[in-house]
């Protein structure tokens, strides 16, 4: 009987498996993912139990790879890898390693090209080898011994492909598959292939003509002409796709002997006691593990499952203790019920001249919510709690409070610290304006490290203090608040957030001043707090019947792009469904596809931007999807915002990384600014009566701080001289007057000023401008020998953030690099692009605050309100009659906020509502 060897794409099982469990994701008891990890597992297991191989093989990509060096572009458009999948792809990879499951990776080498080194060296030795992957690059291996292994329905059911099975799959044969790819790209390597050639032209040309040697060898006799056109212009492309596609088996792998890929026993215990420990027990039961099960009755238990593991998903396992996390911490919480005792603590927090407060409220929006109580804390492991709703048992009510301890909120000589500060200060500002707001420890943390998808009390308080708090839904059930809980326990519930957040400062203070952020946090972030508090509780006006009348003419130019769409492709179909519409789209009207994901072909929003130049109905669905969406998630939805009728979003100091202040309840950042319909749904933010709507916005802000960082002379020049940057650029890289620069012309050199920025290479480049992948290469040189300065300053850019392994901007916002010494290019040059980026609008972001800082004190004397603050733009309401000398001052102001080596420039319009204002 012939033997058989399994070879593992371990990289692609691991993502398929993740993805094939997203909405059941599963973890252990503390929280660690392990979708990823059982799912993989789990496939593996049941190809080893319906192959039956000899040896197997778990293969790995090397963290580097030759193609990129071929091509950097080279996969350059994958996202990367959700924080609970990454931590799962290396638990794996340890798991391997340490458990010395049989395995193998080769350096600068992809898995692919291992498995095609593997995949020739078993068959040659008459082994029947089995690829377990959904790979379609793998399908090139298939041949005579050569068989693919491949997941379905996510990963339930196994497919054995052999080579007619995968002419059935893709419609050409196994050796045909690389030319097949180089033709039609390959969207998840990001390999351009020929541009306009899909799938069914190219299945026809090589049925036709073999292979792309021989296509270009008679391209003459190709026909159509269009496609002959597409295939001459798209030459250096298709080939260098081939070089991408094709795998590479000569490669220098070395083991010992075929032994080195057979499951030994001892292996297989570790690995046993490994998923034991990441708690997914029901691989334990797999009957992978009975083939390595000894005899000895003391190995025996090791496989046997226990009774207690039957358990430990059962809702008491999987639901902490709280009550014991908090008593195991030895505290004094203590109940203010009297007010002797209320004067006492008002003495104490006088002579610490420093307090922690927290709030407890009925919503967590701050201006519906009722202020039921506070807790205060004065050093670590003590705090009060006192009860401010009516009919509390305390012997003095709210009023009596705020009498008593005004003086106390409203010193700045006292110092206060809270964890999210913005809220607290909101809900108690119908009773007290509380002032020396001292240190915010969610803005600390935040500051520490910006990249943290979390900066919650719960996550901090486990991440920092190795404590596990009382969470709100442990103790408030689902429709109730607070008042529905016992006092005790809510006296308990509060102390404790107040008790955390004193310890979390004392952790996180001397931080910031390790880490040099200080400043930033007492003269920036800090003064903050206070005004995006007072800019959300003003809120904007909106005009519902304006809105209404918005609402009629989107649901018509809706309803005539529906059935212009339905007029051109000739049929009625699910516009809302991505699949109907790719079926629509590729097959019945064979539109040659241009990216494909896990489920068929993507007809996404790049997807159909692509295709809308020559295809008018990708453009009317980029309608259509626009429309729906501004719909649903402004006209519908902006009334449900209303309060007082004004809407009152809120603005988050966390949201970005790079310092920018972010919107959400509702999102207004994302209505579109240039489009008309944009500009509509603006229409309906209104001012008070008898007020204005201002508008201040910087001009070019983000070129302007290259300029200053960058001292290049010729883009400094610009700014000074007054011109248009883009039209001076563009001048200069085409070497023509700049009165005769074109519109084209200028587009391509606004699209390189500002993709500079975001590290745009010439691939990216090219997409966006039409530009061929070479002129788009020429440009980009052409620019950086322009503007050599620019070039420069990013290479020392990228040698700092190297050496320290951050970056800082203007203000001194930092923002760490993880990858910035990467051995894998991919992950080391998205930092790269990450650290001028960071840079550049983290710096913007500095000037924006401090700017909003100066000008806030002066606000009132102006009876102006500052409201909105999206994107670059800042928006006031203003009485009409002090609308000249205010518009004076703020140019002066906003002008000179920060002084750079260029100046900065200022625009600032005003009108009866913000569509108005561009």
């Amino acid at each position: 009987m012939m033997k058989k060897i399994l070879l593992v794409d371990s990289f692609g099982l691991i993502f398929r498996s993740y993805y094939a469990l997203i909405k059941q994701p599963l973890s252990t008891k503390k929280g660690f993912p392990t979708s990823a990890v059982m799912g993989f597992w789990r496939m593996y297991f049941r190809a080893l139990k319906e192959i039956q191989p000899d040896l197997t093989a778990a293969v790995f990509d090397s963290p580097d790879n030759f193609r990129k060096e071929i091509y950097p572009e080279y996969k350059a458009n994958r996202q990367e890898a959700p924080d609970d999948l990454k931590i799962q792809i290396q638990a794996i990879v340890d798991m391997v390693k340490e458990t010395g499951f049989p395995s193998a990776m080769l350096e600068r080498t992809e898995a692919d090209d291992v498995i095609g080194y593997l995949a020739d060296y078993f068959s040659e030795k008459d082994y029947e080898v089995y690829i377990l992957s959904s790979d379609k690059d793998l399908s090139q291996l298939v041949k005579g011994k050569v068989r693919l292994v491949s997941p379905e329905k996510g990963v339930q059911e196994l497919k054995l492909l052999d080579r007619d099975g995968v002419y059935e799959k893709f419609e050409v044969y196994p050796e045909q598959i690389a030319d097949y790819l180089s033709l039609v790209g390959d969207a998840s390597d990001n390999i351009p292939g020929a541009k306009g050639i899909g799938p069914k032209t190219a299945v026809k040309l090589l049925k036709d003509y073999q292979n792309i040697q021989k296509i270009y060898e008679q391209i003459d006799g190709i026909s159509p002409e269009s496609v002959k056109k597409k295939l001459i212009e798209s030459r250096e492309l298709v080939f260098l796709s081939f070089r991408l596609t094709q795998l590479k088996k000569d490669l220098s792998l070395t083991f010992s002997s075929d032994k080195d890929y057979q499951i030994s026993f001892e292996s297989a215990q570790k690995l046993y006691e490994k998923l034991k420990e990441f708690e997914v027990f029901s691989l334990l039961k797999d009957p992978f593990f009975n083939k390595y099960k000894p005899e000895t009755g003391e190995a025996d238990s090791l496989f046997s499952q226990k009774e207690e593991e039957e358990n430990l998903f059962s809702p008491e396992n999987i639901q902490p203790d709280t009550k014991e996390s908090f008593q195991a911490d030895k505290v004094k919480y203590r109940l203010v019920l009297k007010k002797e005792e209320l004067v006492d603590l008002k003495k104490q927090i006088e002579q610490s001249k420093k307090m922690v407060f927290d709030t407890e409220t009925t919503s967590k929006e701050p201006f519906q919510a009722d202020l039921i109580g506070i807790s205060i804390s004065l050093q670590p492991k003590e705090a009060f709690y006192i009860p401010l709703y009516q009919n509390s048992s305390a012997d003095f009510t709210r009023e009596d409070f705020f009498t008593l301890m005004r003086s106390v909120f409203e010193s700045p000589e006292i110092k206060k610290i809270g964890q999210n500060m913005k809220y607290d200060f909101q809900v108690m500002l119908p009773f007290v304006r509380c002032r020396g707001l001292y240190f915010d420890t969610m803005i600390a943390a935040y500051l520490l490290d910006p990249d943290a998808k979390k900066y919650n009390m719960d996550y901090l308080a486990l991440q920092f203090l190795n404590y596990k708090t009382i969470h709100y839904q442990d103790i408030v059930a689902p429709e109730k608040t607070l008042l529905d809980v016992s006092l005790e326990t809510v006296k308990d519930y509060s102390c404790e957030d107040a008790d955390i957040t004193y310890r979390l400062y004392e952790v996180f203070e001397p931080k910031l001043v390790e880490a040099g952020v200080m400043p930033l946090f007492q003269s920036v972030e800090m003064p903050m707090v206070e005004i995006l508090a007072l800019m959300e509780k003003e809120g904007v006006g909106l005009d519902t019947h304006e809105l209404s009348k918005i609402r009629v003419e989107l649901e018509d130019k809706l309803a005539k792009t529906e059935e212009s769409i339905y007029q051109m492709t000739g049929l009625t179909f699910n516009i809302n469904s991505p699949k109907q519409i790719a079926q629509v789209l590729f097959e019945k009207m064979g539109i040659p596809p241009v990216k494909k994901n896990k489920t068929g072909y993507s007809t996404n929003e790049a997807v159909l931007e692509t295709l809308q130049n020559d295809y008018p109905v990708a453009r009317e669905l980029l309608n259509f999807r626009k429309y729906s969406k501004l719909l649903n998630t402004y006209i519908n939805t902006l009334p449900d915002h209303l309060f007082h009728g004004r809407i009152h979003t809120c603005l988050h100091q966390t949201g970005t990384a790079t310092g920018r202040l972010s919107s959400s309840d509702p999102n207004l950042q994302n209505i579109p600014i240039k489009e008309e319909v944009g500009k509509r749904i603006r229409e309906a933010f209104v001012p008070a009566p008898g007020s204005l709507l201002v508008s201040a916005d910087y001009s070019q802000v983000e070129l302007r701080i290259m300029a200053h960082f960058s001292e290049d002379s010729n883009m400094k020049k610009a700014f000074f001289d007054g011109i248009d940057i883009h039209r001076r650029t563009a001048s200069l890289i085409f070497d023509i007057p700049e009165e005769k620069v074109g519109d084209h012309e200028r587009r391509i050199a606004k699209s390189i000023n500002f993709g500079i920025i975001y590290g745009m290479g010439a691939f990216k480049l090219s997409q966006e401008t039409g530009l061929g992948f070479r002129d788009a290469k020429i440009f980009i040189d052409k620019y950086f020998e322009v503007f050599e300065g620019v070039k420069s300053y990013i290479e020392r850019l990228k040698e700092n953030a190297s050496r320290n392994g951050f970056v800082e901007t203007l203000l001194g916002h930092k923002r760490y690099l993880q990858f910035i010494n990467s051995k894998n290019k991919n992950l080391r040059e998205a930092d790269e692009r990450m650290a001028v980026n960071t840079v550049i609008q983290g710096t913007n972001a500095d000037i924006m605050k401090k700017m909003m800082i100066e000008i806030a004190p002066f606000i009132k004397d102006f009876d102006a309100k500052m409201i909105l603050q999206i994107h670059d733009e800042l928006l006031f309401e203003i009485k009409e009659e002090k609308l000249e000398i205010f518009e004076s001052f703020l140019k002066e102001k906003m002008e000179g906020a920060v002084l750079l080596q260029v100046p900065l420039k200022v625009s600032i319009h005003s009108g009866k509502n913000w569509g108005v204002l561009k």
